[in-house]
């Protein structure tokens, strides 16, 4: 976090980088010596590192709308994936009164509020928003993204909404391994790289006489773990710390984790590290847009006058309490 400059100490720029089912103890700066996080580590040293601060739910959109609203999500009516914003709720929230007060605003990413658009809650320039498919706001299916990655060469599978290749959507069949691969894509074409190249843009044409409040919204390091080189290979699986609670068998455990979705058995735990591996990949990927985004700010000389929060809306849970990806709907400390 950056401190004002006195040249506007009343009016900072405001930008939030926010990335998708992050734990809190993904990055070097949290104790974590598997991570490659240079760049959010030295937000975290330069400022202040919220490590006492829980999400209000373990899900993507209740916690958005909590983000947004600053409700809980009883207030905000989100009480699980494609529930609407309660309605009188849609037009407001918090950006709004810095749109009111003169800020440019900015979108760029991954949305997930199902019943409003960064639009009607107060952004004037928004890029790189999903599709809305079958009445769901897809994530990763960006329209505008798939038209780019078809003209690099490219095949994406039809419809499918992880933008995948078909050779990408083999490696993860395989029920008896983790579920994890190299992505065909290359990185430089890859989805978090086009986007922070079209969130860049954003904040060139910004109106220069006026403070900015902007938001990056990735989707790493979400599932399902289809990592670029060279960062599938980033992360030694020998250097990862498991949880506490890592694989440690059902019994004692509630009847919401016996029967849950995400509750895995018979991966072995090389093949655990390997999937947590390849999600530190991810991780270590995000890293690299906060850098470039930072970089851009230094260089046009706006960084000692932004102050900068990076956060993501839940964890994930990686083998704790045998359960995988987000494991809702309980609420444990890696999810959280």
């Amino acid at each position: 976090m950056a401190a004002a400059t006195s040249q506007s100490p009343n009016r900072p720029n405001v930008l939030l980088i926010m990335s998708d089912e992050q734990r809190w103890d993904s990055l070097g700066c949290n104790g974590n010596r598997a991570a490659h996080t240079p760049h959010i580590d030295a937000l975290a040293h330069r400022g202040a590192s919220f490590d006492h601060c829980y999400v209000t739910y373990p899900l993507c959109c209740p916690s958005r709308m909590s983000l947004w609203t600053g409700l809980m999500p009883h207030d905000h009516h989100g009480l699980g994936n494609w529930r609407w914003l309660r309605a009188d709720l849609r037009d407001r929230g918090l950006v709004r009164p810095f749109a009111d007060h003169g800020y440019h605003t900015i979108y760029c990413g991954k949305w997930h509020v199902p019943g409003t658009t960064p639009s009607r809650m107060g952004f004037a320039d928004t890029g790189a928003i999903p599709a809305v498919l079958n009445g769901r706001d897809r994530g990763r299916y960006i329209e505008e993204y798939r038209q780019y990655a078809t003209a690099q060469g490219y095949q994406l599978v039809p419809g499918h909404i992880e933008n995948l290749t078909p050779s990408d959507v083999v490696q993860p069949e395989d029920p008896n391994t983790a579920h994890y691969g190299t992505a065909e894509i290359a990185l430089e074409h890859f989805l978090e790289t086009w986007q922070t190249t079209r969130f860049l843009e954003q904040l060139d044409r910004r109106p220069e006489d006026r403070p900015f409040f902007a938001v990056c919204s990735f989707n790493a390091p979400h599932f399902p773990m289809i990592v670029p080189e060279p960062y599938d290979r980033l992360i030694d699986p020998d250097a990862i710390d498991l949880s506490p609670g890592f694989c440690n068998g059902l019994e004692g455990k509630p009847r919401e984790v016996i029967e849950s979705p995400y509750h895995v058995t018979g991966w072995s735990e090389r093949e655990w590290r390997r999937l947590i591996a390849h999600y530190h990949g991810l991780c270590a990927l995000v890293d690299a847009q906060v850098g470039r985004v930072l970089d851009r700010l230094d260089a046009t000389g706006e960084l000692d006058n932004t102050i900068v929060v990076f956060t993501s809306d839940h964890g994930d849970m990686l083998g704790a309490h045998c359960l995988n990806k987000k494991g809702y709907p309980l609420h444990y400390e890696e999810a959280l």
